[in-house]
């Protein structure tokens, strides 16, 4: 490579580094903001000072034009966050348990049939032209696949 190509890369990989810690940090302010941000978003909607009428809570069409709405999701707590869910989770595990080591033979059995009805179905739903079409879609996907190359970055 010639020193002015060496240059040229070392000066676009130094340009991408610099934007990934730009986003980083961005990102992070963004995170910082946010709790605010859904408190005031909160506000305007409380007050009945939407842009919309509904939940469109900030619209700007200045250089950088935007629109925030406030929506709700409903999130669904973990084990790991409250002792009582954890207690349950672990009790209805041990409950479980105990019934699969009680009905073992029986599950077994069931597991056995279901492995057996499975693969009659497979059979049945496939002839000899489907599975000789999977064959060549399986064929021409590995001859397609290929690795596309891409950046880890780590901040540091």
């Amino acid at each position: 490579m010639t020193t002015e190509r060496i240059q040229q890369t070392e000066s676009l990989l130094d340009t991408y580094g610099k934007l990934r810690w730009q986003k980083y940090i961005l990102e992070q302010q963004i995170q910082e903001l946010e709790p605010q941000a859904i408190q005031q978003a909160f506000d305007v909607l409380c007050n009945g000072e939407t842009v919309n009428g509904k939940r469109k809570v900030y619209q700007s069409t200045g250089e950088y034009p935007c629109s925030i709405s406030l929506q709700f999701r409903t999130v669904k707590p973990k084990p790991s966050d409250d002792q009582d869910l954890e207690s349950l989770a672990e009790a209805i595990a041990l409950e479980q348990r105990k019934a699969q080591y009680h009905n073992a033979d029986a599950l077994q059995s069931i597991e056995a049939a279901i492995a057996t009805l499975q693969a009659k179905r497979d059979e049945l739903s496939q002839t000899d032209a489907g599975r000789q079409l999977q064959a060549e879609y399986a064929e021409r996907e590995s001859a397609l696949t290929c690795k596309k190359p891409s950046f880890l970055v780590r901040l540091e």
